[in-house]
């Protein structure tokens, strides 16, 4: 089983998802796919007050435990994960949460940051602040869309 965990500006229709779910099928293995969405997106509506962020580790540590125990346990399949941006920075926080007790035989984080406080920084100066300002009304919108549940 291989999870695909998105970045927040992309989602299960972004190019890096496509080309990684093309390998996957690719290769001699023929992984089954799980694609991890986060909150609101992907075409799902966002049903609890909450939105994604870089430590809500049980966002995907859920669907994740869910899938293995119902497809992977039962024929001993493995699982591993692949996470792309935001996917990747979640991603490595959960594996840094669970340690050894992870349902995970291996993991991959594309593009994560490494200094998320510079990170930040950088998203709020780059390009006069344009990406900063794009991801927070991205962000705004879907609130607003959801606003009946906040």
């Amino acid at each position: 089983m291989l999870f695909i965990i998105s970045g927040v500006t992309s989602g299960n229709q972004a190019e890096d998802v496509h080309s990684i779910i093309h390998e996957a099928f690719e290769t001699r293995q023929a992984y089954n796919i799980c694609m991890i969405s986060w909150r609101g997106y992907s075409g799902a509506d966002l049903v609890t007050p909450r939105v994604h962020n870089a430590l809500a580790v049980d966002d995907i540590g859920e669907p994740i435990e869910h899938v293995f125990e119902k497809y992977c346990a039962p024929t001993g399949q493995r699982a591993y994960a692949i996470g792309c941006s935001l996917g990747a920075a979640v991603l490595s926080n959960m594996l840094g949460f669970d340690g050894n007790d992870s349902k995970l035989s291996g993991a991959v984080c594309v593009q994560a940051a490494i200094k998320k406080w510079e990170g930040c920084d950088f998203l709020e100066k780059s390009l006069g602040g344009l990406y900063h300002a794009a991801l927070g009304r991205k962000m705004f919108g879907k609130i607003y869309e959801n606003i009946d549940v906040f």
